[in-house]
């Protein structure tokens, strides 16, 4: 009777630190996602940031397009104003 007692001690002990590593594996899985989610919304935000960016590179173009018709030896000075401004 003794012996099956002490098995079935050391069975739930099995179980217990199965269940132990499960839940660290468990945790360590939530931290990639979280630290993947994490990155995931950094490369959006530096994609927002090179698309506004790349907004204001066409402005300054249409700028200095507009200006290159009206006045060419003034343009390039405020071309290269609004590059600086960048």
């Amino acid at each position: 009777m003794k012996n099956a007692a002490h098995v079935c001690n050391c069975s739930a002990n099995v179980t217990g630190s199965a269940a132990a590593v499960r839940s660290e594996k468990l945790q360590m899985l939530e931290q990639k996602l979280y630290k993947a989610q994490e990155e995931l919304m950094e490369f959006h935000r530096k994609k927002g940031e090179v698309s506004f960016s790349r907004i204001d590179v066409n402005l300054c173009l249409v700028e200095y397009v507009a200006c290159t018709r009206t006045n060419s030896a003034v343009s390039l000075d405020i071309y290269v104003m609004f590059l600086v401004k960048l």
